[in-house]
């Protein structure tokens, strides 16, 4: 099912976890389906969302497009804005359509948000023990393809009241050897 429903109301939820594991498996994923469990959860306080395999972008983004002037956030409007929500943390962020418009949105309906995250390495930005965890090549490359998105679509959209953080790629020597 490419559309998560949700038939009734999570009253007292204040944390939530949801972990997408291969949607590419689903082309016509819509990761603003995601808003119905938000708007099922009036009392949510932090939405934490992991993508364990991230998508690649032939299946996303639309390059040259301009989301301020040819995008509507229609597909993701909550039905009414989240005054309790106050963290959320998208990990594996990816440049579909659907990912930032469910960002944009989060932005626009969390009224009280204060901290935004995005990581864009589906966690690979920790150290272990000293030493970044070593990186492929497609997955630096998938993570400056995300960066770019974030920079040029969400970035200027994040009010000063919002703690916002980008997760990238270590720039340790091994990195940059893979």
């Amino acid at each position: 099912v490419n559309t998560p429903m949700v038939l009734g109301k999570f009253l007292h939820l204040k944390y939530l976890e949801i972990k997408l594991f291969m949607p590419t498996r689903s082309p016509g994923y819509d990761f603003c389906s995601l808003v119905s469990f938000l708007d099922a959860s009036p009392t949510l306080r932090t939405f934490v969302l992991r993508v364990v395999e991230a998508p690649t972008m032939e299946g996303g983004l639309i390059p040259g497009v301009n989301m301020d002037e040819d995008f509507s956030l229609a597909s993701c409007v909550p039905k009414h804005r989240h005054r309790k929500l106050k963290s959320v943390f998208i990990t594996g962020f990816c440049p579909w359509k659907t990912m930032i418009e469910l960002t944009r949105c989060i932005l626009d309906y969390a009224t009280s948000l204060k901290h935004l995250t995005l990581d864009t390495t589906r966690g690979y930005h920790r150290r272990r023990w000293g030493n970044c965890f070593p990186l492929g090549r497609d997955t630096i490359m998938e993570a400056r393809k995300a960066i770019a998105a974030i920079k040029t679509y969400i970035e200027g959209k994040v009010p000063p009241k919002i703690k916002f953080k980008v997760l990238e790629p270590c720039n340790c020597n091994k990195c940059q050897e893979c």
